[in-house]
Parts: structure tokens; sequence; C-alpha cells
């Protein structure tokens, strides 16, 4: 039977450098033991003998799917409806309706563009789509707005395009919104009704590309707890670029843990971890 491989400190930092080349994600030195755990297994099941042959490995594959599988288990995080419940009660009672009136009184019939940068396995941008249906009504939600959700892992996507979530999972929602949204498949699972679906687009998209392939910019960028992975260099570029794919007047809103430098010139601070796109 063939020994779990070690992970070597020069092996290490050659998948570290490599990881924030391609991904703009910065392991320190503490995740060592993360990443070991999380490669362990693809190391053996592709037959290497050492995270060396690894490592030659994913820069000589043409294909894309060594790359695929690094990030997919790097990247991988825990989420949970209503994380940071205060940016849903934002979205609901201020930026929503104040920047639908914005946009009813242009006569333009913009639809209002939301992205949710990093959406992980869904329960933002299907929360986020709850929103909107509740003020807007379905039909109404479905003509006036459009959600986009995007994230560099196949596997997250895959699970949030099937939209089951456990019980555990939803315990911070109302229970009147979860009879309303979800369907109850067993004691333990529920599925996001197909109605609220029907208001996402999921895509994969690494946030490092140097121009990102929207024709439109949006009303409202979400990226919560995202940039934690990114050193300090690579996070004032996103913002740059995220200022870029803003309307004026539009929302950028970031995970608590997180914050825009007291140098930042781009954006104009609304409350905590959300800033607002001046006019």
């Amino acid at each position: 039977m063939m020994e779990m491989p070690e992970l070597l400190e020069k092996d290490f930092e050659k998948i570290r450098q490599l990881v924030h080349d391609r991904f703009g994600i910065s392991l320190g030195p503490h995740k060592r033991s993360l990443v070991l755990g999380r490669l362990q297994k693809v190391v053996r099941a592709y037959g290497f003998r050492s995270f060396s042959e690894y490592y030659d490995y994913l820069l000589k594959d043409q294909s894309g799917e060594a790359l695929n599988t690094l990030i997919n288990r790097i990247s991988t995080n825990h989420t949970y409806f209503n994380r940071e419940p205060n940016h849903f009660a934002f979205l609901e009672e201020k930026a929503i309706p104040d920047l639908l009136r914005r946009l009813q009184s242009n006569k333009k019939k913009e639809v209002l563009r939301i992205w949710s940068a990093g959406c992980s396995s869904g329960e933002e941008p299907y929360q986020i789509a709850m929103i909107l249906i509740g003020v807007l009504g379905l039909l109404d939600a479905k003509k006036k707005s459009a959600i986009l959700a995007t994230d560099i892992s196949e596997i997250v996507l895959e699970k949030a395009k099937q939209g089951k979530y456990s019980k555990e999972n939803l315990s911070n929602l109302d229970a009147t919104f979860v009879e309303k949204y979800f369907a109850k498949e067993d004691h333990e699972k529920f599925a996001v009704k197909p109605f609220v679906k029907e208001l996402i687009l999921f895509r994969r998209l690494n946030l490092m590309r140097q121009q990102f392939p929207f024709k439109r910019r949006f009303h409202i960028i979400i990226c919560r707890n995202v940039m934690i992975y990114f050193d300090t260099e690579t996070k004032e570029q996103l913002i740059q670029k995220f200022y870029n794919y803003l309307e004026p007047g539009g929302y950028l809103m970031i995970g608590h843990s997180e914050s825009l430098s007291h140098h930042n010139s781009y954006f104009k601070y609304v409350q905590p971890a959300i800033y607002v796109k001046e006019d």
C-alpha cells in the first residue's frame, strides 16, 4: 500500500507561489497543514510519490484540469444563509429600493444588476434573489433585476446550482422565509424552489483576470470573505477593478473581517463593510 506523501517545505513554497500567481490567493506558512490535508489524497490518487512530482505535473498539464482540481481543493470554505445579516438588511431596506427608484426615474429601462463575486455554494445569491422577490414581487424581480454569481471553484458552483442545503445551514433564517422559498425534501434537507433559481446566472470566474468579460457595469457588487485570502497588492488591484465595473452610486459590500485602506480613493464609507461609488 502506497504511503501518504509528506509536504516538504520547499514543495509547499512552490505550490504556495503557484496558487498566488494563478489565483491571487496568499497561503501563509500556517496554511501548510491545510494544504497537506486537502491535497494529500489528490497526490495519491494521481499516483505520485511526492508533492514535487505533483508540482511538476501541475506545470506541465496543458488541459487546465490539474489546476482546476488544485483550486477546487484549496478554495473550498464553509458558509451558510444570513451570514453577516446587516448586509441583507441594508439591501432590502436601503440599497435595492433606492437603486430601483433611480433606475425608474432615468427612464433607460435598465435592470438592477447585482454581482455575487465569490458566491461559494450559493447561499448569498439565493438570499439576494429572495430579497428581490420580496421587494418587487416575482414577476417584476424577473423583469427588473439580474443576479450574476461567480466563483473560481467548479465544485462549489455545482453545489450552488443544485440549491440543496441542510437544516442547520438555514437555521438563521425565519421559518416563514424558509417555507416560502424552500421545498422540504426530508427532515434534514431543503431545496431552493425553482422560481428563485430563475433569477440567478452561475458562472466560473477567476478574479485575477486582467479584464472581466462584462459588457455592462453592476449596481451592486458583493465580495465577502474572499479578499482575506489575498495579499495587499492583489487586494488593491481587485478593488480598482470592482470600481471600474460598478455604476456611479453603486454599492460594494465586503466581509466584516475585511476593510478598504484608509488611503482608498475609490469608495466612500457607508457603514461597516459597505461602501458606495460616488456619482
